[in-house]
């Protein structure tokens, strides 16, 4: 189970005002599962993270570092950053490399 600093739900509810293009002072972490991935040039990367039917996109500048975009989908990953809402008014947590960790890899059949 999530801690409530780490929900996605919490960090939703806290930072659902904010404008497009508008970021938020404070620091937070969210934990979910990894279940979308995609590149956005060189050193972009948007991974979705969902817990308990809640979404948050994390925006992740990798300026060349590989970071935690390798974990395999399904991943159980903890990211810690700085919400706020993209320019097409999403709400992410922005965040580097570095604050990405991989928790515990997906259950897969044998």
């Amino acid at each position: 189970m999530a801690n409530d600093d780490a929900s996605i739900a919490v960090l939703i509810a806290i930072h659902s005002g904010l404008a497009p293009g508008e970021r938020s002072d404070a620091a937070a972490t969210v934990l979910g599962h990894l279940t979308a991935r995609r590149k956005h040039g060189a050193s972009l990367l948007f991974l979705d993270l969902t817990w308990s039917g809640h979404k948050v996109q994390l925006v992740i500048d990798c300026d060349g570092s590989e970071g935690g975009h390798l974990a395999p989908l399904g991943s159980l990953v903890q990211a810690g950053g700085t919400p706020g809402r993209t320019a097409r008014g999403e709400l992410s947590l922005f965040c580097s490399p570095a604050t990405v960790a991989l928790l515990q890899l997906p259950v897969t059949a044998v």
